[in-house]
């Protein structure tokens, strides 16, 4: 019996040293340059300063924001990082410097923020904080999250798709606090949308309420209530949030489903407010099964041809990065994107810029029947692939 131990033992142990399938350099490339998904998600309700005092429920909304974007039927996301509770700027801001350091082109980033905001009079404007737990009201600049440098600093993030979704509110009132100098201030509120660049393409910013009004947490509901509608719409109201019936629910459709029921709950104390620039299918995916984000958000450049084709054993770049070799079929993320089509021995034979939109086809042989040559730019009129 002793015997046969030690020799079952053993067996368990052995493994083959044959050869294992390896990934073709192809589907290498496809996983590497996948597009990936990151958020980060902050819920302060703890602060150290007397004047701010302290919520109930903004951890619970980062908390069960995270829970939706990790459901692989929800957001999907591949990176939820979640800071709740005691969260410093110090915190906050090495998350959105790391993300930065991590982001692609093909990526999609979410920065959501719920807690406390304030606003301070800036000669004839508003200048505007997200209040972290050690933020000081009497040196908001460096304690606190300037509200416009938050907003610049996303739009000038590679990403293709970001969004910034922010439940707080900087009139006093609600998820509120404001100096009483700020209160005697005759500035009219103006909009949370200003910022000092204009949106890139496929950027989202939804606040959970409009300028001079309050943002307001629910016992009721657990958590700010502009985010509790937000949750349903990517859970348990996706149904009805998917107004479009296209398998997700995009950053427009969440805040539309958000918007009306806020206003409805709060009487209308409370009415959000967004500004998106969506070009062609790029609009931001809060959430949908991964296959449905795929199908919606991904173009296709294709040959199908004999090795005979002008175009044959050619490599694709996209952006100066190489995504495969025709024949075939190469998918790239919607957006504005530098083309270049190289012969094996490396001469340039198309080299320009065009626009893709997603779930669409478009043929190669049609890229270069539109330019004339190496480094023009390119227009482009998409084309069904057709079987």
């Amino acid at each position: 019996m002793a015997l046969l131990l030690v020799a079952c033992s053993a067996k368990q142990d052995l493994r083959s040293k044959g050869f294992t399938d390896a990934l073709s350099t192809q589907d290498a490339l496809n996983r590497e340059l996948e597009p990936r998904r990151h958020a980060i998600l902050v819920g302060v309700d703890q602060y150290d300063a007397p004047l701010f005092g302290n919520l109930l429920h903004a951890a619970n909304d980062a908390t069960a924001l995270a829970e939706v974007f990790r459901d692989p039927r929800g957001g999907g996301f591949d990176t939820v990082h979640v800071l709740t509770g005691e969260a410093t700027r110090e915190q906050i801001i090495d998350s959105l410097r790391a993300a930065r350091a991590e982001i692609r082109r093909e990526d999609t980033l979410i920065f959501y923020f719920s807690g406390h905001g304030t606003r301070v009079p800036d000669g004839d404007r508003w200048r505007r904080f997200l209040l972290t737990t050690d933020s000081r009201a009497n040196n908001l600049e460096t304690s606190a999250l300037d509200l416009a440098v938050v907003q610049d600093f996303l739009a000038e993030l590679p990403a293709a798709r970001k969004a910034l979704i922010v439940d707080a509110c900087f009139n006093g009132d609600g998820k509120s606090v404001v100096r009483p100098d700020a209160l005697e201030s005759t500035l009219a509120d103006g909009s949370l949308l200003q910022t000092r660049f204009a949106l890139s393409p496929g950027e989202a910013h939804l606040f959970a309420t409009s300028a001079g009004r309050a943002s307001r947490e629910s016992d009721k509901l657990g958590h700010g209530v502009y985010t509790y509608y937000l949750l349903e719409a990517m859970s348990w109201g996706f149904g009805e949030a998917d107004v479009d019936e296209d398998g997700v629910v995009t950053a427009w459709e969440a805040h539309d489903f958000a918007r009306g029921r806020t206003i409805r709950f709060t009487e209308n104390a409370q009415i959000p407010e967004a500004a998106l620039r969506v070009t062609g299918e790029g609009d931001v995916i809060l959430a949908g099964s991964r296959d449905e984000r795929r199908r919606r958000e991904k173009a296709l450049v294709y040959l199908y041809a004999s090795n005979n084709h002008p175009l044959a054993n050619t490599d694709v770049l996209v952006d100066g990065r190489p995504r495969g070799a025709l024949p075939g079929t190469v998918s790239i993320a919607p957006g504005r994107h530098r083309i270049e089509l190289r012969s094996p021995e490396g001469d340039a034979l198309v080299d320009g810029y065009m626009s893709f939109s997603g779930n669409r086809s478009y043929a190669i042989e049609d890229i270069q029947r539109v330019t004339n040559g190496p480094s023009r730019a390119m227009g482009i009129t998409p084309t069904t692939l057709t079987s």
